[in-house]
C-alpha cells in the first residue's frame, strides 16, 4: 500500500485525552490507546486515529480484507498479510507512531502460530483478530504537554 509523505501539525494540549477522541469516536474503526497512567508519570504517550485505510478480521483460518470497501478473503498468515500493506516511511521518530497497524490480536490467535487444544468455547463472539492499517493519528505527548 502506498502512503503519502506524512505530515506534522499541531493541536491545542487538552490533559483528557478522551474529550479528543469523542470528536472521532463515531468514526469507522476509530481507536484510542490510552497510556493509562500519565497521572502517575507511567505513561507519556495517547494516540487516537479512525478511518483506516483498510481492515483485516481473521477468524480461524480465514482473514476478510477490506479496502475502499472491496471485501476479499485470505487464508494467508494474517501477520504476513498485514505486513504487506504496512507503509515504509518514518519521518518523525520522535513520535512512537506515524500510520501503520493497530487493533487487537486476540488469544485465540495463537492457534495460527503453534498447535493449541480448543477447549472452550468462543463465549463473547469476537474475531481472533481486528487490525486497521491507519494513514493518520493524534499523538497526545504527555510529558511535553502537546498534541501533534
Amino acid at each position: 500500500m502506498v502512503f503519502d509523505s506524512p505530515q506534522r501539525y499541531s493541536l491545542p494540549y487538552l490533559a483528557d485525552s478522551a474529550r479528543l477522541f469523542s470528536c472521532i469516536a463515531a468514526e469507522p474503526w476509530a481507536i484510542f490507546l490510552d497510556s493509562g497512567l500519565a497521572e502517575k508519570q507511567q505513561g507519556r504517550f495517547d494516540i487516537l486515529a479512525s478511518q483506516p485505510l483498510c481492515t483485516f478480521v481473521t477468524e480461524g483460518e480465514q482473514t476478510t480484507l477490506t479496502i475502499a470497501g472491496a471485501v476479499s478473503q485470505s487464508e494467508q498468515d494474517p501477520f504476513a498479510l498485514i505486513q504487506s500493506y504496512l507503509p515504509t516511511y518514518s519521518d518523525f521518530p520522535d513520535l512512537p507512531f506515524n500510520g501503520g497497524a493497530m487493533g487487537y490480536f486476540g488469544y485465540d490467535l495463537g492457534r495460527r502460530l503453534e498447535n493449541l487444544p480448543s477447549l472452550s468455547e468462543n463465549a463473547e463472539n469476537i474475531p481472533d483478530m481486528a487490525v486497521g492499517i491507519y494513514a493518520w493519528a493524534v499523538v497526545v505527548d504527555i510529558n511535553y504537554k502537546r498534541v501533534i
